[in-house]
């Protein structure tokens, strides 16, 4: 008699085998191929078979067949039409097929099998092997594969008008890549099993008879006899899989199957936003169910977001300690802050690492709408702010500069926005609104602003105007991103209707270029003298003198001639806007935004003397710095023998050495003229 060897890492389902399986091409076992093996133990004859499903180079080459509990055996099984022979029970035993192991737990049963095998001497050998074992998620037992009796749906058919509308384009998905995930699963779809074995869900419909064991699949919600012979019958005791009951989702939830006002007006829907990972189990559903119960597309866009991890990267469980509780983070920071920074983080399809740190810049920007609006209601609360049905009407006529930026930017944001969202770059859109607000509407108008609200009463409306208007909108603009601040602060504000979140999404006007170019011209200027004022340790609060070469801008900056002198800290009766080119420069700092020119008088704003002392203590210190590197860098021991790493230290310690040692004497030079 020949043996055949085989390996298996569940020892004890060996009592349930039917078959041993080889590779047709295996020259090893081609003539063995039809014959019998006697399984050990039970002394139970069962066939070798060949299939291709073997892997010739795996262990002995051979593999036993156990259809009743692997999914891979089973697949054989079907295939070479081999009995499946169950031999555990759902509590964990060893049933009565396991011969003399019944009533074992699996445990105590492997142990057993492994002992008789030895025993017997036909136990080959055993090592210790790594491999993959499934865990229950919530127990974290061993979960055994187990074949069982379920309901099936057949999906190839009902696959068929999803997969085309994936392929067709009628189907969009966000980012676009993820098309050819769910193709994927949908071209290569296996039948359904949709029953489960749990307390809670939709009872499966179908009853028993216990008359005459017909079995009775229905839609009615209850069925009291049976309608062939008219004895009792008995309901299927299994629920339907949760995905088959949310797959009903997108109409269920509408009234059907009546015909209700609900579900003609919001079926279908437009965009799907969930999360990648429930792709093919729930996404695929609706979009079957859809298709067979609807006979068209719940949706047409698919939004797939990913999962939120922790600040390193990794996913956030109890086991490892680092899950972020959301009700901890509201919390603390408000819910606007948190969701804006999730927004404002993510990009389609891809995870995110939540940063508490954006969430308290969020938190930052609320609180930066919050004092910009409360600063504004004061001038607005004193001017008789023009309304119209769509709230503050738009400021028009003789405009300050100030003015028509801002306006035109607002504009510029809602094209963005508009823009970005349609595209489904949502994180995108928020950074604009974010950007806009921060950046140009408190940072630079409301600055800008104040000039004027010192000025007269019709400069006083036209900036109130102006608030009202571009705070109003941005408020509605951000809205969907910071639901809760938003509502508040529109409701403080001139505003028309009950509610930001029903109130129309603002519309653009044609944007303003030559504003926007001249005022970010000024913008460019005040930042140049005020880094020429920190290089020169001008005291924040001192005023100085300019004199400013702005070219063909002349005009636009002498408009807005207080606004620059403010946001600049230049004196205004010593501010000269010029339009010729620059000359001069002796005893004086220059500062250069593109093609302007703004030349800073270095008598009035420093102690000349007491300046070149302490830039020569600098020079001094600084060459020490430079000189140490110097001497570290030309010993070749240091050289060869220090890492890397080090030596790039001292490197770039000789190079930031040199660059401050040439800033310094450069201030030097201008102040020595």
């Amino acid at each position: 008699d020949e043996v055949i060897t085989v390996a298996t890492t569940r020892p004890e389902t060996m009592l349930g085998d039917t078959g041993v399986a080889v590779h047709p091409d295996d020259d090893r076992y081609r003539h063995l191929v039809g014959k019998q093996a006697r399984l050990p133990m039970l002394e139970r004859l069962i066939p070798i078979v060949a299939d291709e499903a073997v892997d010739p180079t795996f262990g002995s080459g051979a593999v036993k067949v156990t259809p009743a509990h692997d999914p891979n055996d089973f697949a054989i099984g079907k295939r070479h039409g081999l009995p499946t022979l169950n031999v555990l029970n759902t509590d964990g035993t060893m049933n009565a097929e396991a011969g003399p192991f019944a009533g074992m737990r699996i445990a105590d049963a492997r142990a057993g099998v492994v002992a008789r095998l030895d025993a017997a001497g036909r136990l080959v050998r055993t090592k210790p092997h790594v491999h993959a074992v499934g865990h229950c998620d919530r127990c974290d037992t061993v979960v055994e594969p187990l074949i069982s009796t379920q309901w099936f749906v057949r999906m190839d058919d009902l696959a068929r008008p999803a997969i085309a509308a994936a392929r067709n384009g009628s189907l969009q998905f966000v980012p676009d890549h993820f098309r050819g995930v769910f193709l994927n699963w949908l071209e290569n779809i296996h039948d359904w099993t949709v029953s489960r074995q749990l307390w809670w869900g939709h009872r499966i419909p179908v009853w028993y008879c216990q008359s005459c064991a017909e079995t009775i699949v229905t839609d009615e919600e209850t069925l009291a006899a049976c309608p062939h012979c008219g004895g009792l019958v008995e309901q299927d005791p299994d629920v339907l899989d949760t995905w088959f009951s949310s797959g009903l989702w997108p109409f269920s939830t509408l009234g059907w199957p009546d015909d209700t006002p609900d579900l003609r007006r919001y079926y279908p829907s437009s965009v799907m936003e969930t999360g990648y990972e429930i792709l093919f189990f729930w996404v695929a559903r609706m979009v079957i169910f859809g298709f067979d119960v609807m006979g068209e597309l719940p949706f047409r866009t698919v939004y797939l977001h990913g999962t939120v991890r922790d600040v390193e990267g990794a996913k956030m469980s109890k086991t490892k300690g680092n899950v972020i509780d959301p009700t901890l983070v509201t919390a603390e920071y408000g819910a606007d802050a948190l969701r804006f920074a999730l927004i404002t983080q993510s990009a389609p399809g891809n995870d995110l690492r939540l940063d508490l740190q954006k969430v308290e810049d969020a938190r930052n920007f609320a609180n930066k709408l919050w004092n910009a609006t409360r600063f504004a209601l004061r001038p607005i609360a004193a001017a008789g702010i023009r309304m119209s049905d769509d709230g503050p009407t738009r400021p028009e006529g003789d405009l300050a500069l100030a003015d028509r930026w801002i306006l035109s930017r607002l504009d510029a944001t809602i094209d963005d926005a508009n823009r970005l969202m349609q595209m489904h770059q949502y994180g995108e859109a928020g950074k604009a609104i974010r950007e806009f607000v921060w950046s140009e509407l408190c940072d630079w108008y409301i600055e800008a602003a104040k000039v004027r609200l010192r000025g007269s009463e019709a400069e006083q409306q036209t900036v109130a105007q102006t608030l009202a208007y571009t705070l109003e909108r941005s408020i509605r603009l951000l809205h969907p991103f910071m639901p809760f601040v938003t509502e508040a602060l529109w409701q403080e504000l001139p505003h028309q209707g009950d509610s930001v979140m029903i109130a129309s999404w603002p519309a653009s006007s044609p944007r303003d270029e030559s504003a926007e170019t001249d005022f970010a011209a000024l913008i460019d200027t005040v930042r140049a003298i005020r880094n020429a004022r920190t290089e020169a340790n001008v005291e924040p609060g001192r005023w100085i003198a300019a004199e400013v070469f702005a070219g063909s801008l002349a005009p636009a900056f002498e408009s807005s001639r207080r606004e620059l002198s403010a946001l600049a800290r230049i004196a205004d009766d010593e501010l000269v806007i010029r339009a010729d080119a620059p000359e001069g420069g002796r005893g004086a700092l220059t500062a250069v935004a593109g093609h302007i020119v703004a030349m800073l008088p270095l008598a009035g704003m420093v102690d000349l003397d007491a300046e070149r002392d302490r830039l020569h203590k600098e020079i001094t210190a600084v060459t020490v710095e430079r000189d140490r590197a110097q001497a570290q860098l030309g010993n070749e021991a240091f050289i060869s023998r220090a890492p890397e790493q080090v030596v790039a230290v001292q490197r770039q310690r000789l190079a930031t050495a040199a660059d401050q040692i040439a800033v310094l004497e450069r201030r030097l030079a201008e102040l020595n003229g």
